[in-house]
């Protein structure tokens, strides 16, 4: 087996914790923000420093180069996590290679699971030779994982933070990926969505990287490539589906132990959109107002390339069936005519053969989505589980 395995993040040099901090700390802009808030706070400038210094080193990746490293995780993750998929399915991922070192690379995908962050990487690391730096929750900066995630190339952001020093911090560190020009990958819809849907886009790192091109006046056009990730099973649905109805967080280490302990996923589907040219959509104008313009043309070309699965056909027909059974041969039918619907609203059913429904019936049988009573007849149960699901497609057609 070849365990070792050469991984760039950049044509240019890489952006260590050193280089972050020589940057940040020798920059008249930041410096001068720096003063104003630690005026307000009245905070000496020496203190103010020192705790920008602990937010940057909390903040900053630690990507390493070695290769026994990266020839090893790129077996773990095979192992634990790929191969935890009848198949994955990776379309268009050419793109990304055609850009590297011509534009600023920026991919932007969706964010359904835990797993997207390693199966992304993964297709990029093994195809384009390149892993893109990624910022991570701060709850996943725990031993050993913020340890391994640090040497992957992930940054750390808080999601809440009353601090103003942190932020502050955070825009200058995200500045510098672009001056860097490392590809950067990040989620626009910030945490999970957990509805099963899709969520409004987070613009604050998109305005951040809009505004390190900027302000190191980098010559080289932004390429914002939108993702796409459909899962046939979220692995932690169940975890996810119960932290949405609760309204309660849980630790991420449930999603970690429901995921590494999950196979038979089914299938993965990623697929790799055309470039969005900042220069093309900002022109001149780069205010907050057209930024989140940009956020929403993201967002809505990440779920122009859904794929619908079918669980989530699924789930949809059922959430709309009226009554309280239904038999298998009348399920089937519906089936089929839910699937003719949404062909015609030109969703991609490219996985949906027109003679499967009886096989996504016992599928979904094996799987706990269906229900039988007495008389042998699917029970409707609109439960959690089967809106999470169904919210994909609901999203796609622009229904509550």
């Amino acid at each position: 087996m070849k365990m070792r395995l050469k991984v760039k993040r950049s044509y240019k040099m890489d952006l260590d914790f050193r280089r972050a901090y020589n940057e940040i700390f020798s920059d008249a802009e930041f410096l001068a923000e720096l003063r104003e808030i630690s005026r307000k706070k009245k905070i000496s400038i020496d203190d103010a420093k020192k705790l920008c210094r602990i937010h940057l080193k909390r903040i900053s990746a630690d990507h390493t180069t070695n290769t026994f490293f990266w020839g090893f995780m790129r077996f773990i993750v095979r192992k634990r996590i790929i191969e935890s998929f009848r198949n994955i399915h990776c379309r268009n991922i050419e793109v990304v290679s055609r850009l590297l070192g011509k534009k600023l690379v920026v991919i932007v995908p969706n964010h359904k699971s835990v797993y997207d962050f390693m199966i992304l990487c993964y297709l990029l690391v093994t195809r384009t030779g390149f892993m893109p730096i990624v910022p991570a929750a701060e709850v996943f900066d725990v031993f050993p994982v913020g340890k391994i995630f640090r040497k992957l190339g992930a940054y750390f952001v808080k999601r809440e933070n009353n601090d103003e020093f942190y932020p502050l911090v955070l825009k200058h560190y995200v500045m510098l990926i672009s001056k860097f020009e490392l590809v950067h990958m990040f989620f626009i819809e910030g945490g999970r969505n957990k509805s099963g849907g899709y969520s409004e886009p987070k613009v604050g790192l998109l305005k951040y990287i809009i505004d390190g091109r900027k302000k190191h006046r980098i010559s080289k056009e932004i390429a914002f490539i939108p993702v796409n990730i459909s899962y046939d099973f979220v692995p932690e649905s169940d975890v996810v589906i119960k932290e949405h109805v609760s309204g309660k967080r849980t630790h991420i280490s449930n999603s970690l132990i429901k995921c590494l302990t999950k196979s038979d996923l089914g299938n993965c589907h990623v697929t790799f959109g055309n470039p969005i040219y900042l220069s093309h959509f900002l022109g001149k104008k780069d205010d907050y107002k057209t930024v989140k313009e940009l956020g929403d043309l993201i967002i809505e070309k990440i779920k122009g390339m859904a794929v619908i699965t079918p669980i989530s056909l699924l789930c949809f027909t059922i959430y709309r069936i009226r009554g309280k059974s239904i038999s298998e041969e009348e399920l089937g039918k519906k089936l089929k005519h839910e699937a003719d619907l949404l062909k015609q609203r030109k969703l991609n059913l490219k996985f949906i053969g027109t003679k499967n429904f009886d096989a996504i019936i016992d599928e979904g049988k094996e799987k706990g989505f269906l229900r039988s009573d007495e008389k042998g007849n699917i029970i409707i149960d609109r439960n959690p589980a089967i809106l999470y699901y169904a919210k994909n497609i609901l999203d796609l057609l622009g229904k509550k």
